[in-house]
This record gives C-alpha cells, structure tokens and sequence, in this order.
C-alpha cells in the first residue's frame, strides 16, 4: 500500500516538473510558438478561399499561388499609395511645427500642467533647432534616403535598428512560408498530430481543434474587415466637417489619422481610445476650436458604439466573443510578454482556449451525467 501511494506521488511529481519545464520551455521559445500560431491563424482564414477556388476547378497549387501573389500585388500597391499621401500628410502636420509646439504647450499649462512630468517641450525644441532637415522641400524618396544616410551602422543603435527591421521581415517572410506550407496539405496541420493519440481521444480532440481552427480564420478575415471598415468611416468623420468650414485643420491629417485608427483596431477596446486621444491632441495643436474637439470626442465615441452594436455582430459573428475585461487584460499581459505582436495574438490565443475550456468541460458533464 506504502509502495502504491509512493508511486503516485512520484508520478504526480513528475508530471507537475514536466509541466513547469514545458512551461518555461514555451517561454523561451515564445518568438517561434507565435510564428506557428500566426502562421497557423493565416492559414485558418485562407482555407476557405483556397477551397473555393478549387470547387472552380483550380488545381490547390495555383490556387495557393494566385492568393498569396495577390494578396502581396495589391499590399504593395496600396501601401506605395497610401505611403505617399501619408508622408505629405506627416509633412504639412510638421510645417510650422514651432508654433504648433507652443500651442500645445500653452494647452498643456493652463489646463493639464501634470502633463509637463511626462513631456519634455524644452528638448523638444532644442532637437527641432538643431535639425537639419528642411521638411519642406523634403520629398518621400529623400525622406528615407536621409534615414539610411543617418543610420551608423557602425554603432551599437544602428546595428540595433537594422537587426530589428532584417528580424521582423525574417519573421514575416518565415510566418507566410510556414502558411504555405500548412496549406499546401488537404489536411489541417493539428490532424497528424492528433492522429498520433489513442483512437478513443481523436472522437474527441478532432471536432474540438476544428472548431479552434474555423474560429480563429473568422476571426482573422473579420479583425480585417473591421480594421477596413473603422478606418474608412474614421476618414469619413474626420472630412465631414469640411463640408461646413473650409479651414477645418483636420483634413489635412485625414489619411494619417484614419490609417491608425485602422492598425490600432486590432488591439480591442484599447485602439479606440488611444486614436480619439490622438486625434483630440492633434486637433488641438492644430489650433482647432473646441467645437471640433468636441465634435471629435462626440463623433468617435458614436463609432465606437455602432461597432459595437453592428459592424462586430456583423463581421465577427462566426468568431469567438470574449469578455471585454478578459480581452484588455489579455492584450496587456501579450504587450508585456512579446511586444505589440503578442498585443495583436492575445484575443485569439484566449479565444483557442476559452474554445478549449469550454468544450472538454461541456464533454466532461456528458460523459458524468452517461455514468
């Protein structure tokens, strides 16, 4: 008897020390997991649309090719386009960039001072004064050219700089091969691994890891369409009031604006908060009146409940919802692990496992109430 309860405790042991190196493990080895899981996300969202090019009688090889050749052709495309009309954007806004500085400091003394701990308005002047870049007949192309220019990469920082960039296209370029690769196979790239367990857990492992996998492609194709749809009615908001006053300063910064409110989409119920911030100090040492600051405030925060009534129902309605305080906390804690990219991750890794918890406790409960 003394022998059996050892035994079961050295087993309980081990188990709990496997547990513990397998934790701490992934964590080391996070950078990877979350190109699997992206890479795995990516592939979700694409085997419908690879599917259906098939049943129009494309061989999946070709039919593989022509989305992610697409997809890369109008990326380029698009970005060149809205890179351009962004950069004059970026540059009007830093035209007369002193008077602007002085208003946004005026603002920051007489109605928020506990600002002046966390902006250093002195140094930034100082590093304007010494600058020597003239914004003004500064073209796109010189734009980046000087930036290469300026880059020592002799130095610890350029290095830094250039290391991060070259590691950032690797990851991408490593996250659409391992896509491909997922794709280029009938089968989903859990099914192998699940075929590797007892016949008598497969019944159970195959339908739950299907659903993670058709959940997290809706979510990819609706975070997307989100991302489209609040930037493209953000641009709209911002342009509106031109129709009223023609020296409305915030049509000049439309484009700019409404491209982060779409990046920043995909950080839930935290993106649209920073983009009103945002767009509320932009507007302010831009010299708007306080009628557009408050038509600003207004106008996002009706966005942001038509989202949250439509355009999410809508969009997302074959993908997991989550808790809004789960999703917060959840995106915090992924910022903190692994940078922006994990920020990004956070909603679906705990939609996987809230799909996890959810059905192995559902199965559970039927198997208890057969017995």
């Amino acid at each position: 008897m003394n022998q059996k309860i050892s035994r079961e405790i050295f087993k309980g042991l081990a188990l709990f020390l496997l547990l513990i190196l397998g934790l701490l493990l992934s964590f080391e080895l996070r950078g990877v997991l979350i190109s699997l899981f992206a890479a795995f996300i990516l592939s979700a969202g694409l085997r419908p649309f690879i599917a259906y090019l098939e049943k129009r009688g494309m061989a999946r090889g070709p039919a593989i090719a022509v989305t992610y050749l697409g997809g890369v052709a109008i990326s380029i495309v698009l970005g060149l386009a809205l890179i351009n009309i962004a950069f004059i954007q970026v540059k009007s806004f830093v035209t007369n960039i002193d008077s602007k500085i002085a208003t946004a400091e005026s603002f920051v003394n007489n109605s928020a001072p506990f600002l002046k701990d966390y902006i250093d308005f002195n140094g930034i002047k100082e590093g304007i004064k010494n600058g020597n870049i003239d914004i003004k007949s500064l073209t796109s192309s010189q734009f980046f050219s000087r930036i290469l220019e300026n880059i020592s990469f002799f130095g610890g920082q350029g290095i830094s700089i250039v290391g991060k960039i070259f590691g950032g296209v690797l990851s991408i370029f490593s996250i659409i091969m391992i896509s491909i690769y997922m794709l280029s196979n009938r089968k989903s790239a859990y099914e192998d691994i699940i075929e590797l367990t007892p016949n008598k857990y497969q019944k159970t492992l195959f339908p739950v890891f299907k659903k993670i996998e058709q959940s997290l492609g809706a979510w990819l194709v609706g975070q997307l369409s989100l991302m489209l749809i609040i930037g493209f009615s953000t641009f709209v908001l911002i342009m509106l009031p031109r129709i009223f006053d023609s020296s409305y300063p915030l049509v000049s910064y439309a484009l700019v604006i409404a491209i982060i409110a779409g990046l920043l989409e995909g950080v839930p119920n935290l993106g649209p908060i920073f983009t009103t911030i945002l767009t509320v100090f932009i507007a302010l040492i831009s010299g708007a009146s306080v009628g557009v600051v408050i038509y600003i405030v207004i106008a996002f925060l009706a966005l942001q409940q038509i989202e949250g009534i439509f355009f999410v129902p809508m969009v997302m309605k074959k993908a997991v919802n989550l808790n809004p305080i789960l999703s917060i906390a959840g995106v915090l804690a992924g910022f903190e692990l692994a940078g922006p990219i994990g920020a990004l991750l956070a909603v679906p890794i705990i939609a996987m496992v809230q799909i996890l918890i959810i059905e192995f406790s559902n199965n559970w409960k039927q198997q208890a109430n057969e017995i």
